[in-house]
């Protein structure tokens, strides 16, 4: 009952025996849906067991599958004739109005001939005008007038002005061109000049150089840089010249007071050396003393801790050693060597006697 109720709602607009034909048509159909809907919301398949709730669904779902085919099929039958009388009304009323549309255009056309004709006239009139301004590079929009209604005097004004000012304006133009000229010609000698006077920068003020300097202020700058250059590399060769004296004459004390150093260090090395030297054998020596020292000591301790044999042979050699002077004379020389014989026989007395010991 509510599905007929919604279609009886869809339908209150049309005549009556077309709403009666719609909700008769479709009508069955709202029946055969409504347990279908039923079973389609009891399924709810949520385990792999449900194997009859699964069935239930795709023969559900094929039956409302069919039924919306028939539904469509006849929703098609239904309004196609319908829909071939729209067309057909919409198709014979669009050709009327266009031809009425023809015929009452034409009809205007006649009702306002001559207010047509003063419309091209001024449009042609417009048009003129507004091509021979075009001539002074003026744009009819500019003056925002309407050229065909404007008066003969009024136009002539506007053609006098546009004529005037396109004259000033190619003057101008002219003028600029001619000192743009100028300019360049003026720029290019500048630039020469700076050219030129860039190797005596240093001897000119050339913050002075402009545009505008004349000639003779220039050539009066260059030779005052020329002469100030001059003046300046003559004073710079006497530095250069003094310059090199000096260096010469520091050189040569250089030289000498290096070869006085060398001379000190030299010196200075020799006296440390036989410092050194001695030093070393200052150290060498009493090194040997103390050795000395130390082996008779060591000599002296063994001899009180060696027996009488012992002792007596070491005295035999100590006179067979014995260091006797040199001397020069004859007579000195026949003592050391009866004294040599004499310690010789001592000696071999003392061993033969400490054999027997």
């Amino acid at each position: 009952m509510n599905a007929i109720i919604n279609i009886s709602e869809a339908t209150r607009e049309l005549p009556p025996s077309l709403s009666i034909q719609i909700q008769n048509s479709f009508a069955p159909y709202m029946e055969k849906i409504a347990p279908l809907i039923e079973t389609a919301r009891s399924i709810n398949v949520i385990s792999v067991d449900q194997i009859e709730d699964m069935s239930r669904a795709r023969s559900t779902r094929l039956a409302l599958v069919k039924i919306k085919s028939a539904v469509e099929s006849d929703r098609k039958a239904i309004k196609d004739p319908y829909l071939r009388a729209s067309n057909a009304i919409d198709a014979v009323g669009t050709r009327l109005r266009n031809e009425l549309d023809v015929v009452i255009k034409q009809l205007k056309v006649h009702e306002d001939f001559i207010v047509i004709q003063e419309a091209e006239k001024k449009v042609k009139l417009a048009n003129c005008r507004r091509d021979e301004l075009s001539k002074f590079e003026v744009d009819s929009a500019t003056y925002g007038l309407d050229l065909g209604s404007l008066s003969e005097t009024a136009y002539q004004m506007i053609l006098k002005s546009a004529k005037d000012e396109h004259q000033a304006k190619i003057d101008a133009e002219e003028k600029a061109k001619i000192e743009q000229i100028e300019t360049q010609r003026k720029e290019k000698i500048f630039t020469d000049r700076k050219i030129e006077l860039a190797p005596y920068s240093f001897f000119a003020d050339i913050r002075k150089l402009t545009i505008d300097t004349s000639e003779f202020e220039y050539s009066q700058m260059l030779i005052l840089a020329k002469d100030n250059k001059q003046i300046y590399e003559a004073e710079q060769k006497k530095i250069a010249a003094d310059q090199d004296a000096k260096r010469k004459e520091a050189e040569v004390k250089a030289k000498e007071a290096e070869r006085l150093r060398a001379i000190e260090q030299k010196k200075r090395e020799v006296l440390e050396a036989k410092i050194k030297k001695e030093n070393e054998l200052k150290k060498q020596f009493e090194l040997d003393e103390k050795n000395k020292r130390i082996k008779e000591e060591e000599t002296q301790r063994n001899a009180l801790l060696a027996p009488d044999k012992t002792k007596l042979t070491q005295l035999a050699k100590q006179f067979e050693t014995f260091q006797l002077p040199a001397v020069k004379s004859k007579e000195a020389s026949s003592v050391i060597r009866a004294t040599e014989v004499m310690l010789k026989k001592i000696s071999n007395y003392i061993l033969e006697k400490s054999n027997t010991l």
